[in-house]
């Protein structure tokens, strides 16, 4: 029997797939179950993300009419949208269909990764660094866009990998198309442009910067190399002004509208000092409030002295890994000054964390000395990440399962029922749903002017912004009938309309 086993871990094939299948079941039961309540502490996230990502998209495939200013998901995420469209007509529109959208998109990119011979091992560490670790993992299986746009930045440094390895330029051309693909998903993501053009800068000019004293550089390497910064930008220049033409323009109204509200409100004044103290707060934050941080911190301070280590190493790949590693962590430093910064916001920053480490330990364990230190503290990271684990399944609820099974037992497919609740409460219907926000979305005279059959809301209003009360309309007197549920932390009403 162990003969056996040995002989199946010595195939590279067999560890990958064994890696994969584990990364599969660890998720498995967690897909049918609530949001993890401890991942993201000061935001409802996921409980009601989830459903606000999918509402335009289900809405389409129940009315036949998409409109894109029913709720802001659309417009920030186009090709999101699109995507969920073929697949919740073809399989069931079921929240455990989105989950795991978004989870095979993961796993297929690192199946890529694992499969070419140069990013393997890389591959490999990233899956106890950064897969496993804790919100990352809890965000791989939500039906939201975020995981989604860090594997397509993923997938982007298997093609710049080759494009150094082969020097073809259609691989430059497919790293800054996936680059594009990402912030098509989401477009808070469009700082991850500068991703490919840094990874470049710092890879060609490495040597420069080494042996300029040597004259070591001739004219036309360096004009070769200037050539591959400018493509780049070239590619990545053409493929926005296509984002620009075919999205932005003939959208530019509510575009510019609901991005006034998603971004430019989240960063406080154009002041030093309040950049200042706004980023110390958040980070302070960040290492008090998501207590999974901790370890991963210490881990990365005591990684820095080992990030010089493929300087004078003649790999390339590895150089190309760490440098697009190093890239894509400093294009996240724009997001701590800002004055919202749920945890959401960070997983990109982490995964890029989690890039630059898992490149480290992987490079370690080519040095024979280096080795054990690797395997010991991967070791040890595993186990933490399993501990967060364990206890986020011990601690699994079904509140919002509980709630899709009382809708779908009263609502009807033509029924129109509005909230930011509305979408996570009718995963098993075919109901029409939006979300009402005050000073925002939907939120004037909301009843007269859609006629819902449900308005879905938290007793105290916090989901709208009080969008009902500060048009004194009081929810139990213009209700036949609630039906009250406790959701995490929030006590939510189903409020049937009476007319």
């Amino acid at each position: 029997m162990l003969r056996k086993l040995k002989f199946f871990l010595s195939n590279v094939k067999n560890i990958n797939i064994l890696i994969i299948i584990s990364l599969i079941i660890l998720h498995f039961p967690f897909l049918n179950c609530d949001p993890d309540a401890d991942v993201e502490k000061h935001s409802r996230g996921a409980w009601t993300d989830e459903g606000l990502y999918s509402s335009q998209s289900l809405n389409f495939i129940n009315t036949g009419k998409l409109k894109i200013k029913e709720n802001i998901t659309f417009i920030k995420n186009p090709l999101y949208t699109l995507v969920q469209i073929p697949i919740y007509f073809i399989f069931e529109q079921h929240l455990v269909v989105g989950r795991i959208t978004v989870l095979l998109i993961l796993i297929i990119v690192l199946y890529f990764l694992m499969k070419h011979r140069s990013t393997k091992f890389f591959a490999r560490f990233l899956v106890p660094m950064g897969l496993l670790f804790y919100p990352i993992f809890m965000f791989s299986h939500y039906a939201m866009s975020e995981v989604i746009c860090i594997s397509f930045i993923m997938l982007s440094l298997l093609f710049i990998v080759k494009f150094y390895e082969n020097g073809k330029n259609k691989y430059l051309f497919l790293a800054t198309l996936t680059i594009f693909i990402t912030y098509s998903f989401k477009i808070q993501f469009l700082y991850a442009i500068a991703i490919i053009p840094l990874t470049i800068l710092i890879v060609d000019f490495k040597g420069l910067f080494l042996f300029i004293f040597k004259n070591s550089y001739k004219r036309e390497q360096l004009l070769q190399k200037w050539g591959r910064l400018g493509l780049c930008l070239l590619y990545s220049f053409v493929l926005t002004i296509i984002y620009v033409l075919f999205w932005y323009l003939p959208n530019y109204e509510f575009y510019n509208f609901v991005m006034r509200h998603e971004v430019f409100e989240r960063y406080p004044p154009l002041n030093l000092q309040h950049l200042i103290n706004s980023t110390i707060f958040n980070l302070k934050n960040i290492y008090v409030y998501v207590d999974s941080v901790k370890p991963f911190f210490w881990l990365t301070l005591f990684s820095i002295p080992f990030f010089f280590l493929p300087i004078f190493k003649k790999n390339n790949t590895i150089v190309v890994i760490i440098a697009f590693s190093i890239s894509w962590l400093c294009v996240e430093l724009h997001k701590f000054p800002m004055s919202y910064l749920p945890t959401r916001y960070l997983l990109s920053t982490f995964m890029s964390l989690s890039f630059l480490i898992s490149a480290v330990y992987a490079e370690m364990w080519t040095y024979k000395k280096l080795k054990y230190v690797s395997i010991t503290f991967t070791t040890l990271i595993l186990l933490i990440n399993l501990n967060y684990y364990l206890r986020s399944y011990n601690n699994r609820t079904y509140d919002i399962k509980f709630l899709n099974e009382y809708m779908s037992k009263h609502v009807n497919n033509d029924n129109i029922i509005i909230g930011a609740w509305a979408t996570t409460a009718t995963w098993n219907t075919k109901a029409i749903t939006f979300p009402v926000w005050n000073d925002f979305l939907n939120y004037e005279n909301p009843i007269e002017k859609y006629k819902p059959t449900i308005i879905i809301s938290e007793l105290d209003e916090s989901d709208s912004d009080h969008a009902y009360s500060s048009q004194k309309i009081n929810l139990l007197e213009v209700s036949d009938s609630v039906r009250y549920f406790s959701i995490w932390r929030y006590d939510v009403g189903v409020f049937w309309i009476r007319y």
